[in-house]
């Protein structure tokens, strides 16, 4: 099961990967800038970051395949907010970059779109990261994140 937590940021918002301690400087792999655009969707354009941790990527479909379970439930975003989904190694995050609070397509869409971006980049041993230029304007990352440790219950059990 996932877990859902938000994170405030500041009004200087460069990057969901920046907010999450990254340093993205020359982590931008060349020639990975992919855009696709429908004629009533806004321009979406996909860059793969070389990874500082490495998500797994059953992780990340698994993560996928619970946002495209949970269809009809929208996603509403405070300004400059980010949301963060995570399971296992795999985490999605997505900032809020209107002044407006803001409601985002149902969960069960951004799944197809995490779909998108674990085909791109995580199944290629990279992050993701998308901007979305429409209305509402966002920023869309695909990131490892440490595994949890292993556990072992104790010998009184």
């Amino acid at each position: 099961m996932a877990t859902w937590s938000a994170a405030e940021v500041s009004t200087t918002t460069s990057s969901l990967l920046d907010h999450a301690g990254y340093d993205t400087t020359d982590r931008k792999i060349p020639d990975t800038n992919m855009t696709t655009s429908g004629t009533n969707a806004p321009a979406i354009a996909f860059d793969c970051l070389i990874p500082q941790i490495a998500a797994v990527p059953d992780d990340c479909d698994d993560l996928c395949a619970t946002l495209s379970g949970e269809a009809g439930q929208l996603v509403q975003i405070n300004p400059l907010q980010i949301l963060e989904f995570e399971l296992g190694t795999c985490g999605m995050g997505i900032v809020n970059l209107s002044p407006c609070v803001v409601r985002f397509e149902d969960r069960g869409n951004l799944g197809a779109f995490c779909n998108t971006m674990v085909q791109q980049c995580i199944a290629n041993g990279n992050d993701a990261i998308s901007t979305v230029e429409g209305t509402p304007p966002a920023q869309y990352a695909l990131y490892g994140l440490n595994a949890p440790p292993a556990y072992s219950p104790p010998a009184s059990c």
